[in-house]
């Protein structure tokens, strides 16, 4: 049972990591986020072909 709560943990780290890298882009950081708990090589696959923010998306987001 440790084990499993110990994956889960590392699971949803790696789902955080990969949502701030897609809040700097199109996507967003729930979208990634999401897409990432399902699966991670799917995730990065998604935030990595999104497009970024431009420098006006970034300071409307403020």
């Amino acid at each position: 049972m440790e084990d499993r709560s110990f994956l889960l943990i590392i699971a949803i780290f790696i789902a955080m990591l990969i949502g701030v890298w897609g809040s700097h882009r199109k996507i967003g950081f729930w979208w990634a986020f999401g897409i990432s708990l399902v699966n991670a090589l799917i995730g990065i696959i998604v935030v990595a072909c999104s497009k970024k923010l431009t420098e006006e998306e970034k300071e409307a987001k403020k």
